[in-house]
């Protein structure tokens, strides 16, 4: 079965310690947004991509979704960020993934 790319980073997600996963991304895309980044994450699974998608302080106030698309079997997501240049953005990917490793993998 193949996925067709969605702009911004795609990933799949490995998540073995689901809580520390949720609170890391909406901390870090919060910290992103303070930063003057506009932070896409899309998540979903292999029948239906996205199934949720977060803007913004969206993924501060809606954990629960991100903690159940995280325990999902099978589940991907796309980090998307705009804002600054092409080289500051994929930066901020990086460091909104930071804390993450191991949790998820490139697609």
């Amino acid at each position: 079965m193949s996925h067709h790319e969605i702009e911004g980073r795609n990933l799949y997600l490995r998540v073995t310690e689901p809580l520390m996963f949720t609170n890391t991304l909406a901390r870090n895309a919060q910290e992103s947004v303070a930063r003057g980044f506009t932070v896409k994450v899309m998540m979903g699974g292999p029948e239906r991509f996205p199934s949720h998608t977060f803007e913004n302080n969206d993924l501060n106030t809606k954990k629960l979704n991100i903690l159940i698309d995280s325990m999902a079997y099978w589940t991907r997501m796309v980090v998307d960020v705009h804002g600054k240049t092409e080289a500051e953005n994929e930066a901020e990917i990086d460091l909104i993934l930071t804390g993450l490793e191991g949790e998820v993998a490139p697609h």
